[in-house]
């Protein structure tokens, strides 16, 4: 893992749920078949490189038993940085705007 993937929410979100289906003994196969989704997606999805739709994520979260908990601490060490450099970055601009 080079260090962009360790600071990227959606490549230890995917490891992550990669592990946990592989723990309780599920296949790629499997899971998009329940889920009516492609192998590919599934495989783009653990590697990082592919952001559900919030349905499909919450779909898989339970099927995988992934407790929302772990999303929420993920986010909050890989993402919500980024998310509030955005939030500050649009607050400024309306700001600007204004003036």
């Amino acid at each position: 893992m080079n260090e962009l993937e360790k600071d990227n929410f959606l490549y230890v979100l995917g490891e992550y749920y990669k592990k946990q289906r592989i723990t309780i003994g599920w296949t790629q196969s499997e899971v998009a078949e329940t889920l009516h989704m492609s192998v590919r997606s599934i495989q783009q999805f653990e590697k990082g490189e592919l952001n559900l739709a919030i349905s499909r994520f919450v779909e898989l979260t339970e099927l995988l038993n992934v407790p929302y908990s772990f999303v929420e601490e993920q986010f909050k060490a890989y993402g919500y940085q980024s998310f509030q450099e955005q939030v500050k970055e649009v607050t400024n601009r309306k700001e600007k705007k204004k003036r």
